[in-house]
């Protein structure tokens, strides 16, 4: 059967008069392995290979050697639990200091959590899942930069804690964040020195844009709640979130007026015209007139 052995270090702390208790585990012929316990205490409260609190040494800390008493009590469970689970075969010196370790440290031990993913790291992931196209994927960091400003202005006008997280976002959230798109622009002359704050502090990992608000049309805010609209759903469709902000919200689709065709002389006169002083409009109307061929 195995047994714990307990002595005193012979070496003395000169500052505080204490020494670690030494232990040891034997079990026959099977194993006999050594450890430092990690508790100390003065030798007048170590006797006869125990813990014995000194009660009657005047000036004696009997709180503190009480605690290293139950404390030694709880080690030696815990090892004799461990030895009850461990063949004897893989029971040696490294095993036993590991056990006493654990039981001192045992935040060592404890398993990693994974940080939760926030909306800017999840957005990015999504990005490089889906591979979209250099047009596609500026207009995901714009949506991104949107809602981290909408994040923003939340905390600094309404909820200081508010976070736009994908996994506890409403629908009433996303309704409101539609609606400061919609008016954005002019939020931002009303409270000039919040925004002038967000447009200078994106959150980490949030690639910056222009600074320049504009007043968004209709059409540009059906196509950035289609594309937030998208990114839930994949979300949900690779199971990291189960929650569906956007059921029952219509989006709507993109209108447009009434379109006017120019004639083939119009046609023409473009492509006759000199924009020799300018690169980018002698591009644009060659793509146009390509097209129109």
């Amino acid at each position: 059967m195995a047994t714990i052995y307990k002595r005193l270090s012979a070496k003395v702390q000169a500052d505080t008069n204490l020494s670690e208790v030494l232990i040891s585990l034997k079990n026959g012929n099977d194993y006999f392995v050594r450890s430092k316990s990690g508790i100390f205490v003065t030798p007048d409260n170590f006797r006869n290979g125990e813990i014995v609190v000194n009660r009657r040494k005047v000036g004696n800390d009997v709180q503190y050697h009480e605690e290293q008493l139950k404390k030694m009590n709880e080690l030696c469970a815990y090892i004799m639990g461990k030895v009850s689970d461990t063949p004897k075969e893989q029971i040696n010196s490294v095993w036993f200091k590991e056990v006493v370790d654990r039981f001192n440290h045992p935040e060592k031990y404890a398993p990693k959590v994974e940080a939760k993913k926030t909306f800017y790291d999840l957005a990015e992931e999504y990005l490089a899942k889906k591979e979209f196209s250099y047009d596609h994927t500026k207009a995901i960091r714009v949506l991104v930069r949107d809602v981290a400003r909408y994040e923003g202005f939340r905390r600094a006008t309404e909820d200081k804690t508010f976070v736009f997280d994908v996994d506890k976002v409403t629908r009433a959230d996303i309704e409101d964040f539609l609606d400061y798109l919609r008016n954005e622009k002019s939020l931002s002359e009303e409270y000039p020195k919040i925004f002038q704050k967000l447009l200078k502090s994106y959150p980490i990992g949030v690639k910056r844009g222009q600074c320049k608000l504009v007043v968004r049309g209709d059409n540009t805010l059906v196509k950035l709640t289609k594309k937030l609209k998208a990114f839930f759903v994949w979300l949900y469709e690779t199971d990291k979130t189960k929650n569906r902000p956007f059921d029952g919200i219509k989006i709507g689709s993109e209108k447009f007026g009434t379109p006017y065709y120019i004639t083939i002389e119009e046609r023409n006169a473009i492509a006759d015209f000199d924009f020799s002083g300018s690169k980018s409009l002698e591009v644009q109307r060659d793509i146009f007139y390509s097209n129109a061929l």
